[in-house]
């Protein structure tokens, strides 16, 4: 019986902790190097990250290895034919990623804008 009991008290934390959770899917956008427009999708299944980029020609590229998880997710994206690691963290409603390019880091803020 408090097996039973422990159980179901578990259960119903872990569900109450995903009702909490932060949500990031949906369409963000932002600039890029304070030039460039940008905007992502993101899809959330769990702590995978899936979704794309849009940028200012237009262009779509899909992301990869994406986690998200305790409000910071990562990813990989190809810009211009390299694969960029980014790295982000969402804090109210905001997103700040940090695209590591191979000369220096870029800074991109996104807010939600659907």
């Amino acid at each position: 019986m408090i097996k039973k009991a422990i159980t179901t008290l578990i259960l119903l934390l872990l569900f109450v902790n995903n009702l909490f959770a932060t949500d990031i899917k949906g369409h963000w956008t932002g600039r890029f190097d304070d030039q460039y427009d940008i905007a992502f999708d993101f899809k959330v299944y769990g702590e995978i990250l899936n979704g794309y980029t849009t940028d200012s020609e237009g262009k779509t590229h899909h992301l990869y290895y994406g986690i998200f998880k305790d409000d910071e997710l990562s990813f990989t994206v190809d810009m211009m034919g390299d694969p960029i690691k980014v790295t982000g963290k969402i804090k109210d409603d905001v997103i700040t990623l940090i695209f590591n390019m191979p000369d220096h880091p870029v800074r991109v803020e996104l807010i939600r804008t659907n």
